[in-house]
């Protein structure tokens, strides 16, 4: 069946489809906007995605790490902690204790002598 057959005019086939393109035309930039939103939304839903990720990634990083110090912390031996802190530090423990047992005594000798020696004014004279 042709135009001519259906007595409608070509005028009003060719008006009518000039029509539909001109709404097409004056619809894209809605449907533009409109794609571009769902490309937006759609690149920060795969972004907080990834950031999830990354971040469950270095909590489980995170947790075995801990995991391991904190083992490694309950099963040290006491000599090997005193190695560890000699090696760590340069300090021998004995060392150390002597000489802040050397600093107590010494503290408590001027005590000592702080409550024994009568004051300047009590000295007969």
């Amino acid at each position: 069946m042709t135009a001519t057959e259906t007595n409608v005019p070509v005028a009003d086939i060719s008006e009518s489809v000039v029509a539909a393109d001109i709404k097409t035309i004056a619809g894209q930039p809605d449907s533009l906007a409109n794609l571009a939103l769902q490309n937006a939304v759609a690149f920060s839903q795969a972004a907080n995605q990834a950031m999830l990720d990354s971040m469950n990634g270095h909590r489980t990083f995170d947790r075995a790490v801990n995991g391991a110090l904190v083992k490694n912390l309950l099963e040290i031996d006491p000599m090997e902690a005193l190695s560890w802190v000699k090696g760590s530090t340069g300090n021998d423990i004995a060392q150390v204790l002597s000489t802040l047992g050397a600093a107590v005594a010494q503290i408590q000798q001027l005590m000592k002598g702080a409550q024994s020696t009568p004051p300047e004014t009590a000295k007969p004279g």
